[in-house]
């Protein structure tokens, strides 16, 4: 599968603002692009953002696992503290080329719609303080015979 230049561009931001040992960019960003968020009057609070797989992963089986689990996922704080303030609701592959918000999502793009259930927290997000998104992925070793 071939991913547009436009996700590899986020991606390679993305991958910037991990500090797994990424090598940074020349230019990293500022903050990374919300595509939507919205705050109702009912208080939804949600947003959503392209969630980050290297283009090597099968995206649309990542996608199918993590709502299967989505119910055990946890909102988490830097990899560092678990909360209840926010979490995923659902996750999807982008099925066409579309507009969200102002912002053009390539098809094939995987996306996922946070709820927060905090309005200070969500207000970070939005204001570009609290960054990105992490799946949380776990990686193990399998020996081939």
């Amino acid at each position: 599968m071939e991913i547009n230049p436009e996700v590899k561009e986020l991606l390679k931001q993305v991958l910037t603002l991990l500090d797994d040992g990424a090598t940074p960019s020349e230019d990293p960003p500022e903050k990374l692009p919300l595509l939507k968020y919205e705050q109702c009057t009912d208080s939804k609070l949600q947003v959503i953002e392209v969630m980050y797989c290297p283009p090597e992963i099968e995206i649309r089986k990542m996608v199918a696992n993590f709502n299967a689990n989505i119910n055990n996922i946890k909102g988490n704080l830097g990899h560092i503290k678990n909360t209840d303030k926010f979490k995923p609701v659902m996750a999807w592959v982008n099925e066409v080329e579309c507009m969200i918000g102002d912002n053009y999502i390539s098809e094939g793009t995987p996306l996922v719609k946070i709820q927060f259930y905090d309005a200070e927290l969500y207000q970070k997000r939005k204001e570009g303080q609290m960054m990105g998104l992490s799946i949380g992925a776990m990686g193990r070793t399998v020996t081939k015979e």
